[in-house]
């Protein structure tokens, strides 16, 4: 094998086998993703709509107020914080390290119409959450993730972006720890196996450049936060994909599974064709079950160091 040729060098920092990945491109061009089906609808009932606006709302002014156990109603067991500067923090370490320092000011206005796969909802805004020892942030893109756990929605991930310095403490190019991995909430063996034979195809799409593969793994819907906060849909990403990546490759990857909906959480790196070499980050990944199949409907990904 040429292990300078840089897609079997990237294969090969992919966090799957590389026979396993190898057998996935094999059989890719068997799978069948299905066309876009005119009744998979994402605009939320106005119900959901309105259960889901005031859980955003009721979430600021908890963190605000410091009601922990406010907090602890509307967060998942399985909640990830994954904050600006790339750090993840879970429920227990969100409640009990951060909120208890103090919160000077809490924002999340909305900035994408809000999106639902079956008993999750997706919303983007741009907002912060500022701490008292904390200098003024910048303007956010944010990432919340609704599910219904028992007839109630939870908070089950929060993601943060931004173009500027970091507010936290900065991290290295490793990241920091990522215990997501001990959470519950963990997909099938089944789910598991087909998602990562789904990240194996998407990262091969990026490197060869495979417009028809991407089609076909990505839902109308997604919606992708680059690093720097911008928000594209999936023609403006097809767009930047026939750019040209000779980078592409996920590390310490980590599934949670919410009904039909899967989060996968990747220490990520992304080279721009002819651009200057990038900084890894954490990367969510979430793909929504539509019919039979998995389509791949929400990305965003936090830079560990500053531009």
């Amino acid at each position: 094998m040429n292990t300078t040729d840089p897609l079997l060098r990237q294969v090969r920092n992919f966090s799957i086998n590389v026979v396993q990945f190898f057998i996935v491109l094999s059989i890719a061009g068997d799978v069948a993703y299905g066309a876009q089906n005119e009744a998979w609808k994402t605009d939320p009932l106005p119900e959901v709509k309105s259960v889901i606006d005031s859980n955003n709302e009721s979430f600021l002014q908890a963190v605000l107020a410091k009601e922990t156990q406010k907090l602890d109603e509307l967060l998942s067991d399985d909640f990830i914080y994954v904050h600006e500067n790339g750090l993840i923090s879970t429920k227990q370490q969100f409640l009990e390290d951060f909120v208890p320092k103090g919160y000077v000011a809490a924002m999340l206005n909305e900035k994408e119409p809000m999106r639902q796969y079956n008993s999750t909802v997706f919303t983007i805004g741009s907002g912060h959450l500022q701490l008292k020892s904390e200098t003024p942030h910048a303007q956010e893109t944010i990432t919340h993730v609704w599910a219904e756990q028992n007839g109630t929605w939870k908070l089950v991930h929060r993601h943060e972006t931004h173009r500027s310095e970091p507010i936290g403490k900065q991290l290295s190019q490793q990241g920091g720890p990522n215990p997501t991995s001990d959470l519950g909430s963990k997909p099938s063996p089944e789910v598991y196996r087909i998602i990562n034979e789904h990240e194996a195809a998407w990262v091969y799409g990026m490197l060869a450049r495979d417009e028809a593969k991407m089609q076909e793994l990505l839902d109308d819907s997604i919606r992708y936060v680059h690093v720097t906060g911008t928000v594209t849909d999936k023609n403006q990403f097809m767009k930047e994909l026939r750019g040209g990546y000779t980078e592409t490759y996920f590390l310490d990857t980590s599934m949670r599974q919410f009904g039909d909906t899967v989060l996968v959480l990747h220490r990520a790196q992304y080279r721009h064709d002819g651009g200057p070499e990038q900084s890894p980050g954490e990367c969510m990944h979430a793909w929504a079950k539509r019919g039979d199949q998995w389509v791949h409907v929400g990305r965003q990904s936090t830079r560990f160091e500053a531009y």
